[in-house]
């Protein structure tokens, strides 16, 4: 369900079907109505509403509360946690979130003709159906990791540009690892908890195992996403240092043409009484002027041309 009044809970606990409430926004007063009908806790009723926090295991009077993260793509392609407070008990679990989730409203749709008959293998549905938004993102991540590197390798896209998006997809990924890290490290020990529940009824084949497993498959394909992230950044700086080194060699031949000019013309445009009495011919002009220029001139191409040279031996 995605909303019950007082008397549908009280109906269906009267009747002992365990049953999913799944509450998007609600307020204050409705959630404290549903939590006095269903025998919740209190202060769980209060850490329903706070959002922000990290992943986590909470036990309460009867239940447990577990801090859980599923994600999804925003309209710009990057991915967006959404958190989804989740609390067990032997007789419901209840979500309560301030986003749409579309893991979660997939699942309603699973779950309208054939129901699971057992607590266990519902409440795994539910994690499941979070830790398993984290492997479909991974599955555009890699096509997105293949693309930047293609895009690095051939040069069309602006550096800065490409750049920019590598970075926010980086920062991105490590948001959504260190997530997955804490559900990964925390979501064993929820198994035993909720597994030990007062009457709660366990399914026959283990089902919330399997999603600590998930929960680590995932970290592993995050971090190797990260790694491959990383090498494309590394390729990327290089190609800029590379180019930002050809276009300095540049400038430093024209500056070392252009250095014989300013010390000729410097020269020359002093007005020192010894150096206008005697240079005052064209023979002076030729010598100490073009002369001086035509050779440095002269070495200025040899060295180039060496250069040049050992480049090309080097990247043969």
């Amino acid at each position: 369900m995605t909303d019950a009044t007082v008397g549908e809970v009280r109906s269906l606990l009267e009747r002992g079907e365990f049953f999913w409430l799944d509450l998007v926004r609600p307020t204050r007063e409705h959630a404290n109505e549903l939590a006095a009908a269903s025998g919740a806790d209190p202060e769980a009723v209060e850490r329903a509403l706070q959002f922000g926090e990290a992943p986590q295991l909470r036990l309460y009077r009867g239940h447990a509360q577990l801090v859980f993260y599923g994600v999804q793509l925003t309209p710009a392609g990057l991915p967006e946690p959404i958190e989804v407070h989740v609390y067990v008990s032997d007789q419901w679990v209840v979500t309560v979130r301030e986003q749409e989730c579309h893991a979660l409203e997939q699942l309603h749709r699973e779950l309208d003709p054939s129901p699971p008959t057992a607590g266990e293998a519902l409440v795994a549905r539910i994690l499941r159906a979070l830790a398993d938004s984290f492997a479909d993102l991974m599955e555009l991540v890699d096509e997105e990791v293949e693309r930047l590197d293609g895009e690095v390798a051939d040069g069309r896209r602006p550096m800065p540009e490409l750049r920019r998006e590598m970075l926010a997809r980086r920062d991105r990924l490590i948001q959504a690892r260190r997530l997955v890290r804490r559900q990964r490290d925390y979501v064993e020990r929820a198994v035993e908890e909720i597994r030990d529940l007062p009457g709660f009824e366990p399914g026959p084949r283990h089902e919330l195992r399997d999603v600590a497993g998930q929960m680590v498959r995932v970290a592993d394909r995050i971090d190797d996403a990260l790694d491959r992230l990383a090498t494309a950044l590394d390729q990327l700086n290089s190609t800029l240092a590379n180019r930002l080194n050809a276009v300095m060699e540049r400038l430093t031949i024209v500056a070392t043409i252009f250095l014989p000019l300013a010390v000729v013309t410097s020269f020359f445009g002093q007005n020192f009484g010894w150096k206008v009495d005697r240079l005052d011919s064209l023979a002076s002009f030729l010598v100490l002027g073009v002369g001086l220029f035509a050779v440095s001139g002269l070495l200025i191409y040899m060295w180039v041309r060496a250069r040049l040279l050992a480049d090309d031996r080097g990247l043969n």
